[in-house]
């Protein structure tokens, strides 16, 4: 499988569909995997921080899911084939896989319960083994919770970091096999709670302004975006980064 090193992270460089397509794989052939779909705030937060790195590294499939990571391809003249957003993939993976057993963990108490709703309406073959919001102290007791459950796919939206910890705990003391997702703010839109950017927006590459006009107290972290931006023109085009 083809990677572009963004930062000495190897980016997956697969279509969505391809995307789609390994994650099926990976759940048919009873892997264990962590999948992370990565962007810019993860990585500029990755870089001042070994064990972030570390964590990241660590993940069996990393693919393109920030514009960003896109971007930092173009300027390494590397370019990624698409974008994969998170929200994208899983979908296309529920979509495809008939009668697929799925763990959702994560978001406010009622979000993940709605959104649970709308990836049967996706695929009503799908079978949710388990069910939990992201408002939880005791790690432990939910990952021999979902253990119990038995899933093929573990859904987990609690933001990063928060998510790919609880991910690396789970899947270091789950006997059999699982594939884990960490997957931001999906349950959200899938809840219907907030909405995802016009298709026009996404395309242009604009999704992260769209969520600033819906969330404007996010404009912190949305500020990583133009400084990953020239972090990455600076490094790779005018001081020739080579990535190991």
């Amino acid at each position: 499988m083809a990677t572009i090193k963004i930062y000495d992270f190897p980016v997956a460089n697969l279509s969505l569909n391809e995307a789609v397509n390994k994650v099926i794989k990976l759940i048919e052939e009873k892997r264990k995997a962590h999948i992370i779909t990565i962007n810019p705030e993860m990585i500029y937060a990755a870089l001042n921080n070994p064990n972030l790195k570390q964590l990241i590294l660590n993940a069996d499939l990393i693919l393109p899911d920030g514009v960003g990571i896109v971007l930092a391809g173009k300027i390494k003249g590397q370019p990624f084939k698409e974008r994969v957003p998170g929200i994208e993939l899983m979908e296309g993976v529920i979509r495809k896989k008939d009668n697929l057993k799925v763990y959702l963990i994560g978001a406010k108490p009622g979000v993940a319960e709605k959104a649970a709703i709308k990836l049967q309406e996706f695929n009503n073959t799908v079978e949710i083994v388990g069910v939990e919001n992201g408002y939880f102290t005791d790690d432990e007791g939910k990952i021999e919770q979902i253990i119990k459950g038995n899933p093929e796919l573990v859904l987990v939206g609690m933001g990063f970091p928060r998510q790919e910890i609880f991910i690396r705990n789970l899947l270091a003391k789950s006997p059999g096999p699982m594939v884990a997702v960490g997957i931001g703010g999906s349950f959200d839109v899938w809840a219907g709670v907030t909405k995802r950017a016009p298709k026009f927006m996404q395309k242009a590459g604009l999704e992260w302004l769209w969520r600033l006009i819906q969330e404007p107290w996010r404009y912190k972290r949305m500020l990583v975006l133009p400084k990953f931006a020239l972090k990455v023109l600076v490094d790779y085009k005018l001081r020739g980064r080579q990535d190991s």
